[in-house]
């Protein structure tokens, strides 16, 4: 897949990710904080300012003398004893104020306004201005107004006024003070950026801190992926460190369960998947509390070796051997795992089978007879097949015993089996060699399992290794209508 070089540098690294995240939202939310700050500056500015100019007339008009303000506005001039004195006490207000910006009268004349007296040391008697909504509303209503931040050729400012009462009450002009805050302004704009720089660095200060916390994240995560490619690979021996107890922490310890859990089952399907029914290696990896460190069992024991095998081999050479050693341990094997037994182990030409474990199974030793009585059907017809094609026939003799035995893994650290030892192993192996070609030979405790099969009692017989004698029972494939080929 093509990625192009953002995708690689954002795309892939989770600490950059974080990283930048991280860092981006600070950005934001300094972005956010700076833009509301300089508009409540702004606010604050504006109003305590408005309300400083809108005192300022309110009481600056209450001084002006209406009958000096009718002669200015009458005369028009400026060098008069009147304008003196009114510009005067305009500019007395102007200082109790603390302004910079002109303190000025108007008049209306019709949809405009005329200036009449003003702080100016260059005065403009009579120059026309434009007559604003609000002062409009003022000479029209009596009520004082102010108006702002708004801008005009000069600059930024805020303005307030007042009214004028003649004698009748009338309103006959307006007193007005205004205020430039274009620099005010920019000082205001010059501190949030100036804040804005502070929290650059503190901006920096995020990423890296954030940067951290994404390594501390990522780096625990691709140990966990790398365990999870191992795994992948076949290898369950992986360990995720633990030590987090955060979301981090329960990844690596669930990874940690699951190589557990998987090499379990394939310890398990390695031990059992070739010698056993594939619906027992699921029951072993599905129950989780299999034993496989050694416990006393009571199961069925089966062994089976081939008759006159030396004098057979002599005839063949080593592929022929191993080949017809392999097609008769074929036919066994799936016998076996069909009735649900277990092969433990193969010994030359003979075969070591067991009933009843790992997995209890009550009717061990039917299923041993059983699996004995297809392995007899299965070879006369394997025979039949030999015979056609002028190869000899191969026939065995099975011994079978159940009892208590051991069963876990025995060996080495180097090399464990899972096998059975005890009793019934060695006496199915005696009973092996006392049974004659196509012959099962049992136990009397197995022969009891199965009352509908009819055996022949051997009567007792010294076996090696028992002090008594041992009662046993023989049961031949004509006794069952299995018919042996002619050899």
């Amino acid at each position: 897949m093509t990625t192009t070089p953002f995708e690689r540098l954002f795309g892939r690294r989770l600490a950059t990710r974080i990283g930048l995240c991280g860092a981006a939202s600070v950005l934001v939310a300094i972005g956010v904080l700076v833009a509301l700050d300089l508009r409540a500056a702004r606010h604050e500015l504006t109003r305590r300012l408005g309300d400083n100019l809108e005192t300022a007339v309110a009481v600056g008009a209450d001084r002006v003398d209406p009958a000096l303000h009718a002669a200015v506005a009458a005369s028009g001039d400026a060098g008069t004893a009147e304008f003196q004195a009114l510009r005067e006490e305009l500019r007395h207000i102007q200082s109790q104020a603390r302004l910079s910006s002109p303190v000025y009268t108007l008049r209306r004349d019709g949809d405009a306004a005329r200036f009449v007296v003003m702080t100016n040391d260059v005065p403009y008697v009579g120059d026309k201005y434009e007559l604003r909504p609000g002062t409009r509303a003022t000479f029209e209503s009596g009520v004082p107004g102010r108006e702002g931040p708004y801008d005009d050729a000069h600059g930024t400012w805020i303005s307030a006024w007042a009214p004028v009462h003649g004698a009748d009450g009338s309103v006959v002009a307006v007193l007005q003070a205004d205020y430039e805050i274009s620099t005010l302004l920019a000082e205001l704009r010059a501190n949030a950026v100036q804040t804005a720089g502070f929290a650059g660095v503190g901006l920096f200060l995020a990423f890296g801190l954030a940067a951290a916390l994404a390594r501390g994240i990522a780096k625990p995560i691709r140990a966990v992926v790398a365990a999870a490619e191992k795994i992948e690979a076949g290898d369950y021996n992986v360990t995720v460190p633990e030590d987090r107890l955060d979301e981090v922490g329960d990844l690596g310890r669930a990874v940690n369960r699951m190589a557990r859990g998987l090499g379990e089952r394939e310890r398990l399907r390695t031990m059992f998947g070739k010698y056993m029914a594939s619906q027992v290696v699921q029951e072993l990896m599905g129950r989780g509390e299999i034993s496989l460190e050694g416990e006393e069992r009571e199961v069925t024991v089966l062994i089976s070796d081939i008759r006159g095998f030396t004098p057979l081999t002599e005839k063949l050479g080593a592929a022929e051997v191993v080949e017809l050693l392999n097609e008769y341990f074929t036919l066994l094997v799936e016998v076996v795992i069909r009735h649900e037994g277990i092969i433990d182990k193969f010994m030359g030409d003979a075969i070591l089978c067991y009933f009843g474990a790992p997995v209890p199974l009550p009717e061990h030793r039917a299923r041993a007879v059983q699996a004995a009585l297809a392995m007899q059907e299965a070879l006369g017809a394997w025979n039949v097949r030999r015979l056609a094609a002028g190869l000899p026939v191969v026939a065995t003799g099975v011994g079978i015993a159940s009892g208590k035995v051991i069963v876990g893994n025995i060996g080495s650290p180097q090399r464990l089996e899972y096998t059975v030892i005890g009793d019934a192993v060695n006496l199915a192996s005696r009973l092996c060699g006392k049974a004659e070609a196509g012959e099962i030979v049992v136990t009397e405790g197995v022969r009891l399992a199965l009352p509908q099969v009819a055996f022949t009692s051997g009567g007792a017989i010294d076996v090696k290794g028992f002090a008594a004698p041992v009662e046993v029972y023989r049961l031949s494939l004509l006794a069952v209508g299995i018919r042996s080929p002619a050899r």
